[in-house]
């Protein structure tokens, strides 16, 4: 990669001998030293050439010192910039994100991360589009059973149990013959867990529900009339 001063002289030998081509303008570049760190500098230059300092200057101080408007110009003999270009642009948008993220600004400020995701579902990308749906529900579901959050937590479970049977959903929405068939597989998969009593109620999970709860069962007596 060439280096800011071999450049900066070209330019300058260039401008002895060529006239300033139509569609261009003079800008000042910082130089040596950018305006991101304070530079004060400056060197007249077209602002093609103003576009390929930027980069090479990023190159060189091993900075971002692109702003996206550099991209339009390097064609033709600055064609060769463009992935580096994209290489600081990449890295510039990162600092950017990490300064908002630490300050709370754009989408890290107040109100705006719900607004986002309201905007991905209506779009439907990230986890809201195709298949990332049921992904990101498995995903998201085992860490909110695992950590005790959402309907996992205290309570939270017979709450909702009880919604659903007043709307009429999940297991109170099925038909007498699903509700059979969704009643033996749960048989099924409840038969392969641990067995604990307190003897006198019964409970099918993997942990000790309570203290007072040891493996094993306590057989009801039924009353018969």
């Amino acid at each position: 990669m060439i280096t800011q001063k071999d450049f900066i002289e070209q330019c300058l030998i260039k401008y002895r001998f060529e006239t300033l081509p139509e569609g261009e303008v003079w800008e000042d570049a910082h130089y040596p030293t950018p305006r991101c760190k304070l530079g004060e500098d400056t060197t007249p230059l077209w602002k093609s050439d103003h576009a390929a300092h930027n980069v090479i200057q990023s190159e060189e101080i091993g900075h971002p010192c692109v702003f996206g408007w550099e991209l339009d110009y390097l064609t033709g003999e600055y064609a060769y910039l463009v992935p580096y270009y994209h290489k600081w642009k990449k890295v510039c948008c990162s600092i950017a994100g990490g300064v908002a993220k630490e300050k709370g600004l754009g989408i890290f400020s107040e109100g705006m991360q719900s607004l986002g995701g309201l905007t991905a579902k209506s779009k439907k990308v990230g986890i809201f589009s195709e298949g990332m749906q049921s992904l990101g529900g498995t995903k998201g579901g085992n860490t909110a059973k695992e950590k005790g959050l959402g309907i996992f937590s205290e309570g939270m479970q017979s709450l909702g149990g009880t919604a659903s049977m007043e709307r009429g959903v999940g297991l109170f929405g099925l038909s007498s013959e699903s509700k059979k068939e969704a009643e033996k597989r749960g048989g099924r998969t409840a038969g392969k867990l641990p067995r604990w009593t307190n003897g006198k109620d019964n409970k099918y999970c993997e942990n000790q529900p309570g203290p007072e709860w040891y493996r094993g069962v306590t057989r009801k007596n039924r009353c018969e009339a």
